[in-house]
């Protein structure tokens, strides 16, 4: 991860405990389905470990919402026929580089459960369709925190990218290269 796990984790209980919004308690009503990222090989605490879909899971705590881009593909997709296999086990290295991302991230976090609609709501069944969307609202609303992919052309392209940071047009330089003046050039010109 590129981010120290420390500096999110403050940020988030900089929101918990500071915004008004935020501070609402959070429940532990999960949705119907969840990936927990708990190994179910305690040997194996590697954050490339593999996952497993939970249905109505007994462990509480909170879980994270992956939203993404699907992109032109899906190239994992919870589907009634591999439903029961997903139960078991989901391979670290099948899924998209986005979840790949997401996973490793909320590991860092210490979160064990995390919910995206391509993973656990079946793509394939109307009924399961038609009774997650009336929750999706709630689904985020009690999510933990959400995980967002903006630049991410799709689900195989990730969210960890380098950033450069643009050069800042709003700040003038003296011939030391020292900051003389704030002011907006751009502003400027607009008035």
């Amino acid at each position: 991860m590129h981010m120290p796990p420390s500096k999110i984790q403050a940020w988030l209980e900089e929101c918990l405990e500071h915004h008004p919004k935020c501070l609402r308690p959070r429940t532990t009503t999960h949705p119907p389905h969840l990936l927990d990222l708990q190994n179910s090989n305690p040997d194996d605490t590697s954050p490339t470990a593999d996952i497993r879909l939970a249905i109505r899971p007994i462990h509480r705590g909170h879980y994270a919402i992956l939203s993404h881009c699907w992109g032109t593909s899906q190239p994992l997709r919870l589907l009634q026929s591999n439903l029961e296999v997903f139960q078991s086990r989901i391979p670290f290295v099948d899924l998209p580089k986005t979840f790949q991302d997401a996973v490793t991230t909320m590991r860092a976090l210490g979160l064990r459960y995390l919910w995206s609609d391509s993973l656990c709501i079946l793509q394939d069944s109307v009924s399961d369709w038609e009774e997650h969307c009336p929750e999706m609202a709630n689904i985020y609303r009690r999510s933990y925190v959400t995980l967002a992919g903006p630049l991410a052309s799709g689900c195989t392209s990730g969210f960890f990218h380098t950033r450069v940071p643009p050069a800042d047009p709003a700040v003038e330089l003296n011939d030391e290269g020292d900051p003389v003046s704030s002011v907006c050039r751009e502003l400027d010109r607009l008035c």
